[in-house]
């Protein structure tokens, strides 16, 4: 007999509960284990370095244009820039401000009413798009574990080659489904007898839906250029944290900055309410840790940048809702979207 309904771990409910819980109870430690008085302290040496926000904020600005750019790419056919960004600035503050990750569904939602697209087609390019992500994330991952100062015999140390051997695969993989499409389903369905009807009916989804989101890269300009930005979309990623370094240090460490960047990616991975608050912070606090930085400063600085996230996709949420009207945010189209992906 069983007790519990397992639907029920995927209900809406259930991942909206477990969001604000996971976000509560990471807020309140941070809110218990830090001292305040030092992060008070910390913000008045901000006051006085307030203008690196500026740059800062440009190079986080340069990060959207270059995933504008990427995206065209990935679709594989023209789109206006303008509202490839604009649809990106949606994605990201209805993510910020509405809970279920609303904004992955939104954003080619709202490219599609702008460009006349198929939402599925245009859905699909996001999946490839976090595909490549991953693979730099883990990248990123690898060259974080090689340069901050851990033991050469600790497991997280011999973990490096581990993640570059993974993003290897991961890019092997995409390399297949693009070039080789008929070698990579005859080594996958080799290995269907080795696994559980439903499971590998599941891979078998996943394997599919990765073939129809690469089609656009067939063409060895698209992929090659969409490698290359994709590079250039996590450098543009680490520059942004590290420009907000200096709000706090005379010499920021590079380290520094993509132990931010690594953790934050990870991090965010997890459930939480609306605009990753908990997670980002605690992500914050342990990209410090890894770099010997003290916490309090871990703190301020995750307050600081979290809330130029805000300012920037609030800011251009609303300039968007003003100028096209609150449709896009009726909850019967994330349902509808979320539901056909």
């Amino acid at each position: 007999m069983c007790f519990w309904d397992n639907s029920m771990f995927n209900s809406k409910s259930f991942k909206l509960i477990l969001s604000f819980l996971i976000s509560g109870g990471l807020i309140y430690w941070i809110y218990k284990s830090t001292n305040w008085q030092e992060v008070g302290t910390s913000f008045e040496a901000v006051k006085d370095r307030w203008y690196y926000i500026i740059p800062a904020v440009l190079v986080f600005l340069f990060h959207y244009v270059v995933r504008a750019l990427r995206w065209e790419y990935l679709l594989g056919i023209h789109t206006s820039f303008l509202a490839r960004f604009n649809a990106i600035q949606f994605g990201n503050f209805t993510t910020y401000m509405l809970p279920g990750r609303a904004g992955e569904f939104l954003r080619p939602l709202y490219l599609c009413k702008k460009e006349g697209l198929s939402y599925p087609s245009t859905f699909v390019s996001i999946v490839t798009e976090r595909f490549f992500d991953l693979i730099m994330a883990l990248m990123c991952f690898a060259v974080m574990l090689l340069v901050i100062d851990v033991p050469k015999d600790s497991w997280i140390y011999k973990g490096a080659p581990l993640l570059v051997i993974l993003a290897i695969a991961i890019f092997t993989f995409i390399v297949l489904a693009i070039f080789y499409e008929k070698f990579l389903l005859k080594i996958f369905y080799f290995f269907e007898k080795f696994f559980p009807k439903k499971l590998f009916s599941k891979l078998e989804s996943i394997v599919n839906e990765v073939i129809e989101g690469v089609k656009p890269l067939k063409k060895p300009k698209n992929f090659i250029i969409t490698t290359l930005y994709s590079a250039l979309v996590w450098i543009s990623t680490v520059g942004f944290y590290y420009a907000f370094l200096f709000l706090f240090y005379d010499a920021p460490s590079l380290k520094l900055a993509l132990a931010v960047v690594v953790c934050i990616a990870f991090a965010v991975a997890a459930p939480s309410v609306p605009g990753f608050v908990g997670v980002f912070q605690v992500a914050c606090i342990a990209a410090f840790a890894l770099c010997s930085e003290p916490k309090e400063t871990a703190v301020t600085y995750s307050i600081v940048s979290h809330l130029s996230h805000y300012f920037v996709f609030v800011v251009y949420g609303l300039i968007l809702i003003a100028k096209n009207g609150v449709g896009l945010l009726d909850r019967k189209n994330i349902d509808k979207n979320q539901a056909n992906c």
